[in-house]
């Protein structure tokens, strides 16, 4: 079985600034939702940090800091929001 590796992929606006790649086995899914959104934050405001932390249905709340599953059905997750986000798919070792 071919293993896979996350390719996570940093843009400004559709410009991509940043690419690394990863073994699947050294981040779960989970962790690499953490990542992506620790990535993020580094473009946030402090404002921007508290707000997108609050309780989804809170007065003030932004969602400067969500991570969301591609729905085309490939295996992907990507921060929300304009300008600066970030990507993570999960592609077969030797495809990148």
């Amino acid at each position: 079985m071919s293993e896979r590796n996350w390719k996570i992929t940093g843009y400004d606006g559709a410009k991509v600034l940043f690419e690394r790649f990863v073994t699947e086995g050294a981040l779960s899914e989970k962790q690499m939702m953490e990542l992506l959104l620790r990535l993020q934050a580094k473009h946030l405001t402090n404002e921007e940090i508290i707000s997108s932390s609050l309780k989804k249905r809170s007065k003030g709340r932004t969602d400067h800091l969500e991570v969301r599953r591609n729905s085309r059905g490939k295996y992907a997750l990507m921060t929300t929001g304009s300008g600066w986000h970030y990507a993570a798919t999960l592609i077969p070792d030797g495809a990148a």
